[in-house]
């Protein structure tokens, strides 16, 4: 009887085993049939899914990164950092209103978008890699989002419009060379520093007339050489930066063809004065100006790189201007004419306010002008002709850097150091153009030492003032110097203050022929002169010897 009851129990074993086979050598197949698949079909596009995974409200990642158009449905709060990053088959992606967060590098190589709107509420994270939203979207074209995402963005992008936010942060989007059209809406309140500097092409942009833009910083539109017209809103009370040295940087220098400007008629800072410029009510300083600009008898403060870099061709300075500060003129490549009032309250210019403005070929300073600062004239290469007040140092310190070349020639100077227990001298080069022939002094008592010191090129010195004394070396090496007029004033000129090998051919001396034979004939420093020398005086000519 046992041996009976053993039989079925084999069989039912037997038959289990083979079921274990069979299911084995099913799953064995199907990863063949898989893996075969994969090598052969690589590529599978997903058109028009939801394509993503979503955890709670947050879209953590896609599906598949050969998605082609993605809606996330209304709901999800966030999207992830890089979540839909190297998706390069993405051509469209609609974002709902309820996502308020977007995480580090969320669109990055998106390469085949072309436009994408987020969300006014939303915020970006860039995180702990700084990257933009939209790195490596190389077709991206369109962009309308936040002020926070402005950042790192694509040169392919041609067209931004900033919905929401506060704040567009810091080189944003500098140097987007295909960007023309920029509107920033109501609710941004700072356009920090040079957020669209450099951006080339941009000539179209917009700003919500009762928005609450308050502050543009230094730089934030600078050198965009394609903008021709701005109109500030209502509540901006700040467009430009002091930085750690205290120079003030404007939010719009070296906009070359920068030319229509206004301001809201109700803004409490700043006026037009309907003069295509900027003024501070409060100071009545013009903070910056373009090519069409007529300075208005209200401003007394041209301010600091005012017209720095722009296309401008003509100004004239009003009388009640005192104050034309540092870099004020500055790379005014096409400026070739500056005239100041004839009844002129100028009292100071500073650093470098006319320097590279290379087509000014003469400039008359007004005698009122008692500060004058270095530089003011370097890179101007055709320069021809200066009238000015007396200059306390080397009149080389007006120029400064450039190059020994056909435009320009250096001038060395020398200048007495106190060391430890010994005195020593520091030696500078400075390039003065070649085509500044003649100098006028209008005002002053003194001609400084080594004033005119190693100027080759010079060859008529007017001095309209009453100028009392010509200090050492004040025109030594200036071999090509054939003119100079003299005032009677003159009391004292050192011996040494011309060159003994001058060219000197006719002096015009303001007081009679006895005067100079009384005077100035018997100084030591005249002998040196030609025997063909001409003294014009004003009762006859006479020989200088």
């Amino acid at each position: 009887m046992a041996e009976l009851k053993d039989e079925p129990v084999v069989e039912n074993n037997y038959k289990k085993l083979q079921k274990k086979r069979l299911m084995i050598n099913t799953i064995i197949v199907s990863l063949m049939l898989i893996i075969t698949l994969s090598i052969l079909i690589p590529t599978v596009i997903v058109p028009y899914a939801r394509g993503y995974k979503t955890k709670g409200n947050t879209l953590v990642s896609v599906v598949s990164k050969n998605v082609a158009s993605v809606t996330i449905k209304e709901g999800i709060t966030e999207i992830k950092a890089q979540a839909f990053k190297d998706c390069s088959s993405l051509t469209k992606i609609t974002i709902p209103n309820s996502v308020t967060k977007i995480g580090s590098e969320a669109f990055s190589g998106c390469s085949l978008l072309e436009k994408i709107i987020i969300p006014q509420n939303a915020v970006y994270e860039p995180g702990y890699s700084s990257q933009g939203a939209f790195e490596y979207c190389s077709n991206l074209k369109e962009i309308e989002c936040p002020a926070s995402f402005i950042w790192r963005i694509p040169e392919s992008v041609e067209k931004i419009v900033v919905n929401g936010g506060e704040t567009i942060p810091v080189a944003g989007a500098m140097n987007s060379k295909n960007l023309t059209s920029l509107s920033i809406k109501e609710s941004v309140v700072t356009i920090e520093e040079m957020a669209f500097f450099g951006c080339k092409n941009l000539k179209d942009v917009t700003f919500a007339v009762n928005g609450n833009l308050k502050t543009i910083g230094s730089k934030a539109f600078s050198e965009c050489d394609s903008l021709t017209t701005i109109s500030l809103p209502s509540k901006v009370s700040d467009i430009s930066y002091d930085d750690s040295i205290g120079k003030k940087w404007g939010a719009f220098t070296e906009c070359p063809n920068l030319s229509n400007i206004s301001i809201s008629d109700v803004n409490q800072t700043f006026t037009s004065a309907n003069s295509n410029c900027v003024i501070r009510k409060d100071t009545n300083e013009l903070v910056f100006g373009g090519t069409k600009t007529v300075i208005p008898e209200t401003v007394n403060t041209i301010g600091q790189d005012a017209f720095k870099g722009n296309n401008i061709s003509s100004i004239v300075i009003p009388d009640s201007v005192e104050n034309i500060k540092m870099d004020a003129f500055q790379d005014c490549s096409c400026l070739e004419s500056i005239i100041f009032s004839a009844n002129s309250n100028l009292t100071t210019i500073g650093i470098g306010a006319f320097a590279g403005c290379t087509k000014l070929k003469e400039i008359k300073i007004p005698m009122t002008v008692t500060s004058i600062s270095g530089v003011l004239f370097d890179k101007c290469e055709s320069l021809e002709y200066i009238e000015m007040p007396a200059y306390n140092k080397e009149y080389a310190h007006l120029f400064d850097s450039g190059k020994d070349n056909d435009k320009f020639y250096k001038v060395t100077t020398k200048e007495m150091r106190q060391g430890i227990g010994k005195i020593y001298y520091k030696y500078y080069d400075y390039y003065v153009p070649k085509s500044l022939k003649t100098i006028k002094i209008i005002s002053g008592t003194s001609i400084a030492d080594h004033a005119f010191d190693g100027w080759t090129y010079l060859e008529n010195v007017i001095i309209d003032a009453d100028v009392t004394e010509f200090g050492y070396n004040a025109f030594e090496y200036c071999i090509k110097l054939n003119r100079i007029t003299l005032p009677l004033s003159l009391t004292v000129v050192q011996t040494n203050a011309f060159d003994s090998h001058n060219s000197v051919e006719n002096i015009y001396f303001e007081g009679t022929i006895e005067q100079w034979n009384n005077h100035l004939k018997k100084m030591t420093a005249f002998k040196y002169f030609s025997d063909d020398c001409i003294v014009h005086c004003s009762d006859g000519d006479i020989n200088i010897r």
